[in-house]
C-alpha cells in the first residue's frame, strides 16, 4: 500500500536532492572498452592456437620448415582477422551506446 502511495505521489524534491547527494546520480558503472592490445592478446589465448603453436615449434625442431611456416602463417592470419572482428564488434557496440538516451518519467512533489 506505501509503495502505490508513493508510486502517485513521487518524491518530494527535498527527498530526491538529499537522496542523489547520499546515493550518487541512479547510473551503471561502464568499463573502458579494451585497448587494442589487449584485444590483440585475447586473440592468443585460444587452446587452438596454443597446439597450433606446439605443432609449429615440433615441425621446426624436425626440419619441416615448409610446413613450420604454414602453421605460424594460419595463426598469423587467424589472429590478425580475429582481431579486426572484434575491434569492429566494440566500435559498434559504443556506437549503439552512444544512440540510446534513456529517459524517464517521475513523479516530483505530486506531479
Amino acid at each position: 500500500m506505501a509503495f502505490n502511495l508513493l508510486q502517485k505521489r513521487g518524491l518530494s524534491s527535498q527527498e530526491a536532492a538529499s537522496r542523489l547527494l547520499q546515493d550518487g546520480k541512479n547510473i551503471l558503472p561502464e568499463k573502458a572498452p579494451p585497448s587494442d592490445l589487449s584485444i590483440f592478446i585475447s586473440q592468443l589465448k585460444n587452446p587452438l592456437v596454443y597446439i597450433l603453436l606446439i605443432s609449429a615449434i615440433i615441425t621446426f625442431l624436425i626440419g619441416e620448415y615448409a610446413d613450420t611456416s604454414i602453421i605460424v602463417l594460419a595463426v598469423f592470419i587467424n589472429t590478425i582477422l580475429g582481431f579486426i572482428q572484434e575491434r569492429k564488434a566494440n566500435r559498434s557496440l559504443d556506437a549503439l551506446k552512444k544512440m540510446i538516451h534513456p529517459v524517464a518519467k517521475v513523479y516530483r512533489d505530486g506531479q
